[in-house]
């Protein structure tokens, strides 16, 4: 009984968590980060099917200098957080040396 009564607090806070961070949305834009510039832009990309190509792609975009890249599978996109200068080609060839293609960019 007390097990089945701790289950159904625990599915409670589950869900009251998952409504609250789908009000949650990441800063767009430019933020500041210890004095420097930090650009924000999402980048739709397709041809990724599993978390091989989500890896791969987020590898490539994580080499290239001042780009930290986190890739959402689900929507076919990656964030881009920038510091310092925005050089879109060398964001398209990474991504296309990977084995993919973009479809367009974003803020």
């Amino acid at each position: 009984m007390y097990a089945a009564a701790a289950m159904s607090l625990s599915s409670i806070f589950v869900v009251s968590n998952a409504l609250r961070l789908r009000r949650f949305s990441p800063t767009e834009g430019k933020e500041k980060v210890k004095g420097e510039s930090i650009m924000i832009k999402t980048v739709k990309i397709e041809g990724m099917t599993c978390a091989h190509c989500q890896k791969r792609v987020e590898d490539a975009l994580n080499s290239l200098p001042g780009i930290k890249a986190v890739i959402d599978l689900a929507q076919g996109q990656a964030r881009l957080e920038i510091a310092g200068e925005w050089d879109e080609s060398a964001v398209r060839k990474a991504v296309s040396d990977a084995g993919y293609e973009v479809v367009s960019i974003g803020e």
